[in-house]
């Protein structure tokens, strides 16, 4: 249950795009059961948006990133 994925994370890795939207999710690593892992990746592309790279003149780039979510009591 949620209680014993307190404490513990998931790393992802995926693409920013240019607009600030993550695309190509995926598990890097996990310490929680597999349906929580699951949620992860759809969660990161629907909801959290980026701020994109820029090149030096200010042009949006797609770049990869990594992300880890910690499980919190809340």
């Amino acid at each position: 249950g949620r209680q014993t994925r307190f404490g513990k994370s998931v790393t992802v890795t995926f693409t920013v795009t240019t607009d600030g939207r993550a695309k190509d999710c995926s598990v890097v690593r996990s310490e929680v059961d597999a349906e929580a892992t699951a949620r992860v990746c759809p969660l990161v592309m629907q909801k959290i948006r980026f701020n994109p790279a820029k090149t030096a003149d200010g042009t949006p780039v797609e770049t990869r990133y990594g992300y880890r979510v910690d499980f919190r009591p809340g």
